[in-house]
């Protein structure tokens, strides 16, 4: 096994052949300026890092990380003329994962004059992008893929205009320790209106991270060479993290104190503009209510299995996805999945129909438990509404024998 001296010559070397060039414009200024405090204590070096519910903001595809329903809330005071805030959340499902996002820069009062200077009032400068995220596996099995498509809506006195942006991020960790990402910011640009001329230019961002033992070091390149970003944070203690970065135009550090799921971020930035303090709170909610969870997962579990021991294969599925969306390191979950979406696969040839088996189970389980507790003559005449609805279907015929054959059904 490398050990860490062995793992940094390499990052170093990868880091070194990764000084390449890339064209483009440059990003909308308000959804550059970071959404969370933790990416922002790291200098803005987080495409490759993005293991976070700001992934939805920083690189989608990095969404994949996140094993339970996490959000975030960000908040900044940019210069005392404006305040940037941002929520983001992600929730992972069996086969991908799925985030929102939403993001506000919001000026403060504003004085308006005409042109022989007279005061006529205030204005407000308000900008706002609220956004749905995607993110799945593709070819190998440390590849991944994401999307971001955002609604973006900016208002200066009574001006306003309106548009579509998309993102696309990708993320591939060839190594345990080593993670290459890349994202194409505003790769779709759709003006909904004309009350604007402004374009929204791609903005192309390549990164790679080495993360060993509690510390990580990240490194960003947007469009050239000249626009970089370098960070890293250290676990001190499972309470403490800190962190620090550089990049072209700022000089960053911050801390993390984390407990039972809930996470407190602190950066300080400075640059020419002058210092700013970030804050953010970062909410694992799948660990803070995870007992719950757990609990609910069980129960999906086991509904999931008393349907597939009674044949109802494609309910059984339904309910195995959603014992695994609440705890997907229950190991016999992920082998019922797999095995039953072999049998989803084979549904039409096995004659198999979600749609009977819901319109069938609720009564199918009421009928059964009269014939467990010895009730078979009024079982008989409530099967018969199934018996002329479903006239072949395996499971309503199952039920007739057990009908028939009380015994069996203990």
């Amino acid at each position: 096994m490398l050990n860490t001296k062995i793992k940094l010559c390499i990052f170093s070397a990868f880091l070194f052949s990764f000084g390449f060039s890339l064209n483009g414009g440059q990003p909308s200024a308000f959804l550059s300026y970071g959404a969370s405090a933790r990416s922002i204590g790291m200098g803005s070096a987080f495409v490759a890092v993005a293991n976070d519910s700001s992934a939805v903001y920083s690189n989608p595809a990095g969404m994949l990380q996140i094993g339970n329903i996490e959000g975030s809330f960000f908040q900044s005071d940019l210069f005392g003329e404006y305040q940037l805030t941002a929520f983001n959340c992600v929730i992972p499902m069996v086969d991908n994962h799925i985030g929102f996002s939403y993001v506000s820069l919001q000026s403060s009062p504003m004085e308006l004059r005409d042109q022989y200077n007279v005061a006529q009032g205030t204005f407000y400068d308000s900008k706002t992008s609220m956004g749905l995220s995607y993110a799945q596996p593709i070819l190998l099995p440390n590849l991944s893929i994401g999307t971001s498509v955002k609604y973006v809506t900016r208002t200066l006195y009574t001006n306003t205009d309106a548009r579509i942006v998309g993102d696309l991020g990708v993320m591939f960790r060839p190594l345990s320790f080593l993670t290459i990402a890349g994202t194409v910011q505003n790769i779709l640009d759709y003006q909904m209106d004309k009350f604007s001329t402004d374009k929204f230019t791609p903005v192309i961002r390549g990164g790679v991270a080495f993360r060993d033992k509690g510390f990580c070091l990240s490194y960003d390149l947007e469009n050239d060479a000249n626009t970089w970003f370098l960070g890293a944070e250290y676990q001190l203690h499972p309470l403490l993290t800190i962190r620090g970065g550089l990049n072209y135009e700022s000089t960053n550090f911050g801390f993390s104190s984390e407990l039972a799921g809930l996470r407190f971020d602190y950066a300080y930035s400075n640059s020419e503009l002058g210092a700013n303090n970030r804050f953010s709170i970062n909410l694992g909610i799948g660990q803070i209510i995870n007992d719950l969870q757990q609990n609910v997962a069980s129960d999906w579990h086991a509904t999931g299995i008393e349907k597939y021991r009674e044949g109802f294969f494609l309910l059984a599925l339904e309910d195995m996805k959603k014992a695994y969306i609440l705890n997907p390191n229950d190991e016999d979950v992920v082998k019922k999945i797999a095995k039953l979406k072999k049998l989803e696969q084979l549904s039409d040839k096995l004659g198999l129909s979600l749609e009977a088996e819901r319109a069938i189970w609720p009564d199918y389980s009421r009928i059964k438990a009269m014939v467990v507790r010895g009730e078979t003559d009024k079982a008989a005449i409530e099967i018969k509404p199934l018996l002329a609805r479903f006239v072949d279907n395996t499971n309503v015929l199952h039920l007739m024998e057990l009908i028939n054959h009380p015994e069996k059904a203990k």
